[in-house]
Order: C-alpha cells, then structure tokens, then sequence
C-alpha cells in the first residue's frame, strides 16, 4: 500500500494468517525493504519463475529477489479483491445484529450472499483499488461487462455498488459474532 511519505507498506500474511509489516522503497521498478537485516526486492513475474508447480500458469505474481518464491493471485477472478476472506456487514449494522440484507460473504471467488454456495465472479477491470467484476451472484447480469463495482480501502473495508445503484459501505465481522442463523448460512469452501 502507498503511504503519504513516498514510502509503501508491505504485508505479508502467513497460512495463520500471522502479518508481519515492512516499510520499502520504490526504484526501477521495484519495492525494496529489509527483512532479517538482508535487503530484498519485489518485482512484477510469472508463476513460472517462482519454480513451484502450483504457480506455473498464472501471470499476476510479485517475486522476491534474491531469495525466490512468489505471490501470485488469478487476476481473472475474485480473489483479485484484496480483503480478508469472511463475514462483512454494512457499517451501521451490529455484527450480532446483522441480517441477510445487510450480509456479505467474501469467498475469494465472489462476494456471495447469505445461502449461495456456487458464487463465482470475473475481475473485467480495476483502477487503483476500485474493481469492476462481472459477478453472477449480485443478481444482475452483465452480459459479460461489469455489475458491480467494489472499493477496497483495507483488507477490512469494501464499498459495493450494483450497476444503477448506490453504495453499501461494509466492514468486516468475525462469522462467530454474526447470528447463529447467518453463521449457518455462509458460503462452504
């Protein structure tokens, strides 16, 4: 993330989803930033370039020079988004308090609805962090274009609007805060 000082702010988030926080430089091209007193760069690649098999096809992915591996994402779908993946209810709605209404589901495919298990959305655009999906769980089809388009302030923080019409504001809620009956009725894996 960009700060005010001409300096950027890396997070890198473990499988425990442990963040560690590093303060880097852009030049050429590139982040530089220390990490265990060693100086490292981040640099635009491919999966293929990372050397694991599970990354070679994808083409949106950072490396880490000199040490190697990488971070990838499909940047032909959801998980382009840059939240959290969980609950997130409109701003003004207790976590305990929320209803269906009010309720979405980050599933790293699409933005699903209380109850819909088959969500999967398309990134058609982005600009900045403002992302257009075509997202076949908002209700209205796009006939291949954009139906939503999702603001990202923070891993914890999206603005959604349908086309035609205003934007939601939600944050983040721990499913375990939503009610019982929102709890059973988040999207499984």
């Amino acid at each position: 993330m960009p700060r005010a000082d001409d300096h950027f702010m890396i997070e890198r988030r473990n499988a425990q989803g442990v963040s560690t926080h590093y303060l880097a430089t852009a030049t050429g091209g590139r982040l530089y930033f220390q990490r265990l007193g060693k100086t490292l760069a981040i640099r635009p690649g491919r999966g293929s370039e990372t050397g694991d098999p599970a990354l070679a096809g994808l083409s949106d992915c950072l490396l880490v020079v000199p040490d190697g591996g990488g971070y990838c994402r499909r940047a032909d779908s959801a998980d382009a988004l840059p939240l959290d993946r969980g609950a997130y209810v409109a701003v003004k709605t207790p976590c305990h308090a929320a209803q269906r209404t009010d309720t979405l589901f980050f599933t790293g495919k699409a933005l699903a609805r209380p109850g819909q298990n088959a969500c999967q959305a398309r990134l058609v655009g982005q600009q900045g962090m403002i992302f257009h999906l075509d997202d076949r769980c908002a209700g209205i089809n796009a006939g291949g274009g954009a139906n939503e388009t999702i603001s990202v302030p923070d891993a914890h923080h999206m603005a959604v609007a349908a086309n035609g019409q205003s934007a939601t504001l939600y944050r983040y809620c721990a499913t375990g805060l939503l009610p019982p009956v929102l709890q059973a009725a988040r999207p499984q894996p």
